[in-house]
């Protein structure tokens, strides 16, 4: 099976007392997509942040993926790496769009230990849509959350203190 570069990471034992791994940049992405704002980035370690206002054409699925691979690139090669995607201000996508938001959430299915998307539990019917996009990226690894709390006890076991600290703060949990 060929790698992807968008996958792949050292274990926890090569992250420094910063939490940041070695090599690691302040590397993120933070572009306009369409009329949304979705950003991507490691702040601490190897907690990749991830909020998406939405997708609204292919260009913004390139454009998140590009993102990604950018903040990616700062980390150590062959770096596994967790993902809390915050889509609480995710709307209804077109069909092709959310077919290729699976696409690209499969597509780094072997560089991830762990993936939890959040959403907002009142926006039903993105629920189910986010639900199966999830469910198309085919990897135990992801879930998908209604709870922020909930979100962050499973992506914590496989997170450090500092990393867990710092999901707290992304997913605004008091």
């Amino acid at each position: 099976m060929q790698e992807h570069p968008l996958l792949s990471g050292p274990s926890p034992a090569a992250l420094h007392t910063s939490g940041k791994p070695d090599g690691a940049r302040n590397g993120g992405y933070n572009g306009v997509v369409g009329t949304a704002k979705n950003t991507c980035e490691f702040v601490v370690g190897r907690l990749l942040e991830i909020r998406v206002a939405g997708f609204r054409s292919s260009a913004d699925i390139h454009a998140q993926t590009a993102g990604v691979a950018q903040a990616v690139a700062s980390l150590p090669k062959d770096t596994k790496y967790v993902i809390a995607g915050d889509w609480r201000a995710a709307q209804i996508m077109a069909p092709e769009i959310a077919e290729g938001a699976a696409e690209m959430l499969a597509r780094a299915n072997s560089s991830i230990t762990r993936s939890g998307i959040l959403t907002l539990p009142e926006h039903s019917t993105a629920n189910l849509q986010i639900f199966r996009i999830v469910r198309e990226a085919r990897s135990p690894s992801r879930r998908h959350f209604t709870s922020a709390s909930a979100m962050h006890r499973w992506l914590s076991e496989e997170l450090t203190p500092k990393e867990s600290a710092r999901l707290r703060i992304f997913l605004e949990i008091p």
